[in-house]
């Protein structure tokens, strides 16, 4: 059991922390995921038919292509992440679930524009380079600092999320989410008016990318300071992927610092890292939702046993006034607007009771007792 009541399945986390690590060894054993770039020789392309042509470039551009891809593929989690969030938020009512969600989503969103600059489709700079690094870090820095806000912002403000006015909690979740996006859209807008890179961002002596260990310091920050606490106050299996998803996140960073060039080995692992990093939360909605699904079905199993003894308990009853010899009748009392008690209601009757009242005390009202009055059985 991992963190009190809540725990995640134990090869849930071992398959995480061995995705963080078997890059790495087999890195050790000689195994590259480098895509490196190839210079096309232009003049040959002249000599190649159609579908030659296309092969050679298709290889040339093969880095990019899986650049792209698990980029897009890290963003399309992203996106049903704030889906599956809202979905969450709609049968338990946790604000902290679409807020968190929301920050994930807008970090999807500077992912967009990671890949929307890095292919070249969206200009940031003038210069003549590569900038898919820049951006990189634009992205991983980003999704780290919206991170720690959505789930900071609920260990200072300790009321939230405590109230169970729903349109409260409704317009608190609606109100956030646009100034997340509305924050995510103005610095993509600043860095669009960008002229020059900063090239103290770009390279170093010891690690090729030296400002990639500003966002590896904010993933440390939230993995000591934020995160856990954010589960302790709001505790879910959701918030304890968040904490795991940092593991991948840290790994992230490490690869991307050491990476030379775009595409080579820890370029490409960096990005199939990050791919994982967006996969834990939604795999915690999910799990979230499973236990919900679970829980349903234990309080229905609960109220179908309950309804079966009531059943057998009024079978049982039932058996027991109609063999008695006695007359019996239970009532319940009636009481007026002030509490004041003015009648009684029959509401248990056996068939003895009802011969004695017809037979002995020549009662003649037709129909069964159950659900007369007292002064209607007696006093008419």
């Amino acid at each position: 059991r991992i963190f009190g009541n809540y725990e995640l399945p134990k090869q849930f986390i071992w398959t995480t922390l061995i995705l963080c690590v078997l890059p790495s060894f087999l890195n050790l054993l000689g195994v590259d995921f480098g895509m490196y770039d190839r210079i096309l020789d232009v003049a040959r392309l002249d000599t190649l038919n159609y579908e030659s042509q296309q092969n050679l470039i298709y290889s040339a551009l093969a880095g990019r292509f899986i650049h792209i891809i698990l980029v897009s593929m890290a963003i399309a989690i992203a996106f049903l992440t704030v889906i599956l969030a809202f979905v969450d938020y709609s049968i338990k009512r946790d604000i902290t679930t679409p807020i968190v969600g929301v920050a994930l989503f807008c970090a999807g969103l500077f992912d967009v524009f990671h890949i929307l600059s890095a292919t070249q489709l969206m200009s940031i700079t003038t210069e003549l380079i590569d900038i898919s690094s820049f951006t990189w870090l634009l992205s991983s820095g980003y999704h780290a600092i919206i991170l720690i806000i959505g789930t900071g912002m609920f260990l200072i403000m300790r009321g939230v999320g405590k109230t169970n006015d729903e349109r409260s909690n409704t317009r608190f979740v609606t109100f956030i989410s646009l100034i997340f996006i509305l924050l995510t859209f103005l610095t993509i807008n600043v860095l669009l008016n960008m002229k020059r890179l900063p090239v103290s961002a770009m390279s170093g002596k010891f690690y090729t990318h030296p400002a990639d260990g500003v966002p590896l310091l904010l993933y440390f920050i939230a993995l000591v300071f934020v995160f856990p606490k954010f589960y302790e106050r709001y505790p879910s299996k959701f918030s304890l992927t968040l904490i795991l998803s940092l593991f991948p996140a840290i790994f992230t960073q490490l690869h991307m610092a050491f990476s030379s060039q775009v595409f080579d080995n820890h370029f490409m692992i960096a990005h199939f890292m990050k791919l994982v990093t967006y996969v834990i939360p939604f795999c915690g909605l999910g799990l979230n939702y499973l236990e919900t699904l679970r829980n349903e079905k234990q309080v229905i199993n609960s109220l179908h046993q309950v309804a079966e003894e009531r059943k057998k308990a009024e079978e049982l009853i039932s058996g027991v006034l109609n063999s008695s010899t006695y007359g019996i009748i239970a009532f319940e009392s009636i009481r007026n607007i002030d509490g004041k008690l003015i009648d009684f209601k029959a509401i248990v009757t056996n068939p003895i009771a009802e011969y004695l009242l017809r037979k002995l005390y020549r009662y003649s009202f037709e129909g069964e007792l159950k659900g007369r009055t007292l002064t209607e059985i007696f006093f008419n």
